[in-house]
């Protein structure tokens, strides 16, 4: 191939995204071997600002290749075939008649956006005729997406003035995915459209004695109908190709799929959009009766930052759980029982019944939909001005990633105010825990050929634990804005005769406050806010500590971590006397 083995292909892809899995067949087809960094739209991942100085559009899917960046799966799959010249060429010739049909059908079937259709199917659902994988959940998930990008990329123009024209070059044109029913139903047609080009097209081939869409070899054609036709079926609209008036296309889908490349990128994508769905519906039935007869298991880091905000949610919901411990430092997180379990490899990680959830958000979500208790609920009602605040909320404390402020704290000490439970002693054994995962990761996957597709997945999402100095010094002028920003909430808060960070009831954005709190103190930052120039927000902490769940959690937090200190020290002397 001609292409620099040393310098892989990297996609940059939503997890479902539509225009991505052209872009993964292509490659699976081409066998040109990439790496894949996925990037969350319902989590607004492809809008951080590194990403943005990547791909200044903020459209996925965008390649990496060298020093080229190329976004856009029709152009991404013109430059494969520049790239590679002499295996698999997607492309005809551009002066031969096959390469006008190709222009002619691409040009049709991205003649509406693929967003359009999804919001369309949750807002009309009379048109779609049968069940599918994409139902209204899905659907309404995806389209309440685009109105969360919008609010995102305003606040994130606001906190990097330096981007802010590309951030502001974004909202000059936003993607809302709201068709009005009049524009939903000129898309249906066009889909009509499409299958009845295709089965012409397909009608010529056979004619001909071709088994392709243009011809006797695949092709970037091929690529467009597959994908177009497997989104049809998981929305529902399967009919539009297989209602009978559609032979040769329902027979040519069925052989396709013979095609290794074909079968791997498609089932894929299906098992991508199942998992994303078992994390979104949660069957009322089935869960009583998982609640009553079998308890959740939460599988975490005994120090973990994010699985204590899960404990402190299972603590003040009452509800029974059971505690697995999975030590980062000793990359129990990689084992290929947890990557069997869990393909993400990250904590924390519940499970309950036949349900797997990783991510603390994900994961207090649906603990909420277990819970009957009304006073017991930690999320205000969907699409409330509550939940807005609770996202914002949750938004701005997950901008600071927490790898990176331990590995700061390691690197530049002189930059921590004060000595904590984790000084810089904890705080190197965690960095280099971070920065030895990858080569765990390396050594799993040649010792586990059969999971190599796993761990080289996980090689390519690993957090960055290592900051420069200048990036050390932005996460600390962000957490000071960050305190700076909870104490006007909370004098809100006070003004409005409420007692929480949004409303009067404890709620999720209480725990990811406290839990940040806690963490912070270990780190050595307490001065940061309990410095006088936040007094609410210390008399805050001081209140919280008065609801049971809140105290004994925190407690518990602080006391594993003095046990990781003893249990390091204990390490380290042992290695210590080995040497001698």
């Amino acid at each position: 191939m001609d292409m620099d083995e040393n310098k892989p292909i990297n996609l940059y892809t939503n997890p479902i995204g539509y225009y991505g899995v052209r872009v993964i067949l292509a490659l699976e087809f081409k066998e040109i071997p990439y790496g894949v960094q996925i990037l969350r739209v319902t989590h607004c991942e492809h809008l951080e600002p590194w990403c943005m100085k990547l791909n200044p559009s903020g459209k996925l899917p965008f390649l990496q290749h060298r020093a080229k960046v190329i976004s856009g799966s029709s152009q991404i799959l013109e430059y494969l075939d520049s790239v590679v010249l002499d295996h698999r060429v997607l492309h005809p010739d551009k002066l031969s008649p096959a390469w006008q049909r190709l222009r002619h059908f691409q040009n049709l079937v991205d003649s509406f956006y693929i967003g359009d259709l999804v919001g369309g199917c949750y807002m009309y659902p009379s048109y779609v005729p049968e069940p599918s994988l994409m139902d209204r959940g899905v659907c309404k998930m995806i389209r309440d997406s685009y109105d969360t990008m919008a609010a995102r990329t305003k606040e994130l123009a606001g906190k990097h003035p330096e981007m802010k024209q590309i951030y502001e070059t974004r909202l000059v044109k936003p993607v809302l995915c709201k068709p009005t029913e009049e524009e939903f139903q000129s898309i249906l047609s066009r889909l009509q459209s499409i299958c009845d080009l295709a089965e012409n097209e397909l009608r010529g081939s056979e004619e001909c004695g071709q088994i392709y869409l243009f011809g006797n070899e695949f092709s970037a054609g091929d690529i467009y109908l597959l994908v177009f036709l497997k989104k049809l079926t998981f929305l529902g609209l399967r009919s539009h190709w297989q209602s009978g008036h559609h032979p040769l296309l329902v027979r040519y889908f069925e052989k396709m799929l013979d095609i290794p490349s074909c079968t791997k990128a498609l089932g894929d994508y299906e098992d991508r959009l199942v998992k994303l769905k078992s994390q979104l519906t949660y069957p009322q039935k089935s869960m009583e009766s998982e609640a009553t007869n079998q308890p959740v298991k939460l599988y975490t880091n005994p120090v973990g930052y994010y699985g204590v905000r899960v404990m402190l949610a299972l603590e003040y919901q009452l509800i029974p759980y059971d505690v697995y411990t999975i030590t980062i430092l000793d990359f129990e997180h990689l084992e290929p029982w947890f990557m069997k379990l869990n393909p993400g490899g990250k904590v924390p990680v519940l499970v309950h019944g036949k349900t797997i959830l990783s991510g603390s958000q994900m994961i207090l979500e649906y603990l909420d939909s277990i819970v009957h208790d009304p006073k017991r609920k930690l999320l205000p009602v969907r699409e409330s001005s509550k939940w807005e605040r609770l996202g914002d909320f949750q938004r701005r404390v997950d901008d600071l990633p927490m790898v990176s402020v331990i590995g700061g704290c390691y690197k530049y000490p002189t930059r921590v105010p004060e000595r904590g439970l984790m000084d810089t002693y904890v705080c190197k054994h965690v960095h280099e825990g971070y920065l030895g995962a990858p080569s765990c990761a390396k050594e799993l996957a040649r010792t586990h050929p059969e999971m190599k597709e796993i761990y080289n997945a996980k090689l390519t999402n690993i957090s960055d634990c290592d900051p420069t100095e200048e990036e050390f010094e932005n996460l600390l002028r962000d957490m000071k804005g960050l305190f700076d920003f909870v104490e006007s909430q909370l004098k809100s808060s006070k003004e409005d005769g409420e007692k929480y960070i949004i409303g009067n009831e404890f709620t999720a954005a209480d725990i990811y406050l406290l839990t940040l709190l806690k963490m912070l103190t270990f780190l050595g930052f307490r001065p940061f806010w309990q410095s006088g120039s936040h007094p609410l927000l210390v008399r805050y902490f001081e209140e919280m500590r008065d609801i049971a769940a809140c105290r004994k959690v925190l407690d518990d937090y602080e006391n594993r971590l003095v046990n990781l200190r003893g249990h390091l020290e204990e390490k380290t002397s042992a290695q210590a006397g080995k040497l001698n």
